[in-house]
């Protein structure tokens, strides 16, 4: 009879300790140390309706058949028995769609009677909005919005950083100022929308005319800049600019129209020009590019000291 209450009353308890970690939003498991999953509240078996008594959490929330490891995805469990009171991780989880969710992960010691580690209780925090919003801002603060090129902001920080890695390491380093021939006039033509349309094109060409360690940013306007990290001679940015030239010999097409459009190239070499300020560098290279425009357009010029 004892015994009868005695398990009477650990299922009561249970059954208590259930309804109250039900009753809580947010995901919660009780991890063992071999990964199986002891306990999980309402919360969590929605996100994973496959869930057993055998399961595994590697298994139900990135559908692995190993636990956790690396940087991308450190294992709470292992955080924890190496010492770590509480832990905070950010995985990338799947639901029970199968789309990606970035969670964070909050987990502390599950210990046993005699104080020994037996597992993990881990809290999970969907923070897929909070992320998207925060890459949202960064693309507000960082990116044309236009051309989802870097904008004026990113592209001093990138140049900066090109020009601290050249003088470093004893390395070439090029700025390329562009500047659409006539714009304007085919902007009044045609409205507003048809040039926006006309500059994504634009930003796409650049793109492709440059390696991927390159910059190419739009300031604003008409006007965009390229940072070449690495150039080893004069006559790689000459490369680069006659490409441009080349790519652009190609009418731009839009709604049925083939539209001409050239550009006038300013190129400002590191440290050839005996720059080490980023906005004198690009000075520099803006007056190459005027040059550029009063030789005919369609062309490119490097900076010179006028005497």
């Amino acid at each position: 009879m004892l015994i009868e209450q005695a398990r009477n009353q650990v299922q009561q308890q249970n059954a208590f300790l259930q309804a109250v970690l039900d009753g809580t939003p947010e995901p919660i498991m009780a991890i063992g140390r071999d990964f199986r999953i002891l306990m999980a509240n309402r919360a969590a078996r929605d996100l994973a309706p496959e869930m057993t008594g055998a399961s595994c959490c590697y298994e139900v929330s990135h559908h692995l058949l190993t636990p956790c490891s690396g940087d991308d995805h450190p294992c709470p469990m292992q955080m924890v028995l190496e010492g770590r009171e509480t832990v905070s991780v950010i995985h990338t989880h799947f639901n029970a769609a199968g789309e990606p969710r970035q969670i964070e992960l909050l987990a502390s010691p599950l210990r046993g009677p005699d104080g020994e580690i037996v597992g993990i209780i881990q809290n999970a925090h969907d923070i897929t909005a909070l992320k998207e919003a925060e890459e949202q801002i960064r693309q507000l603060a960082y990116y044309d919005t236009l051309t989802g090129l870097p904008n004026r902001r990113l592209l001093l920080d990138r140049l900066s950083h090109a020009l601290a890695q050249a003088r470093r390491f004893g390395r070439s380093m090029a700025v390329m100022f562009l500047d659409l021939d006539r714009f304007k006039l085919i902007n009044d033509a045609f409205g507003h929308s048809v040039g926006d349309e006309l500059l994504k094109q634009v930003a796409q060409r650049l793109t492709g005319c440059v390696r991927a360690g390159d910059t190419v940013a739009r300031p604003g306007g008409d006007e965009f800049v390229i940072v070449l990290t690495e150039v080893g001679h004069p006559l790689d940015a000459v490369r680069v600019a006659e490409k441009i030239i080349d790519t652009f010999s190609t009418p731009l097409p839009l709604d049925g129209l083939e539209i001409p459009m050239t550009t006038s190239i300013g190129i400002a070499l590191y440290p050839a020009n005996g720059s080490e300020d980023v906005e004198e560098l690009m000075i520099k290279a803006d007056m190459a590019m005027y040059e550029a425009k009063e030789a005919g357009r369609n062309a490119y010029r490097f900076f010179q000291a006028r005497p």
